[in-house]
């Protein structure tokens, strides 16, 4: 992150004041995403606040980069793009946010609410739960490839 960027925000006076950041978050201010197995050169971002249609405080945070993560057929790299706009409505307490019955997502209003964590918090949410290629040969599947043990008993079991 830049040393021009602040490190946290306060939420509530953040929305309420309509102030927006922007900047670049590099992989080493997002260590959660480089445990998850993801790599990245980082992360274009913007955090906008504001009303949401609701009318309550919210923040609208946008991340845009890449990843590369193991393919889950070839397990060969595999460049995944992410595209994050999400709407985050400001919540007092953890409470209302666990009591709320709907699809708004929250995030506990804080004077002191990290920017680099609010962005990766969307990014991990944004990770596809299967990355892969969208063609690629499975391991195994090449001419060359040892034929399976249990395909000769499949013929014999065919012949009786």
């Amino acid at each position: 992150m830049s040393n021009a960027l602040p490190r946290t925000i306060d939420g509530r006076a953040f929305a309420r004041e309509g102030l927006a950041i922007h900047g670049r978050l590099g992989a080493e201010a997002l260590p959660r995403l480089a445990a998850s197995g993801a790599a990245t050169d980082g992360f274009e971002f913007a955090i906008r606040g504001g009303r949401s249609a609701q009318g309550k405080d919210c923040l609208r945070i946008e991340a845009r980069g890449a990843v590369e993560m193991p393919c889950q057929r070839c397990l060969a790299a595999a460049r995944v793009g992410i595209d994050v706009d999400t709407e985050l409505e400001l919540a007092d307490s953890e409470e209302e946010i666990a009591a709320a019955d709907d699809d708004v997502d929250r995030a506990l209003a804080t004077p002191a609410m990290p920017v680099a964590t609010l962005v990766e918090d969307e990014i991990l949410l944004a990770l596809p739960m299967v990355p892969r290629h969208a063609e690629c040969a499975a391991p195994g599947s090449r001419d060359d490839a040892v034929a399976s043990p249990f395909a000769a008993l499949g013929a014999l079991r065919r012949v009786h």
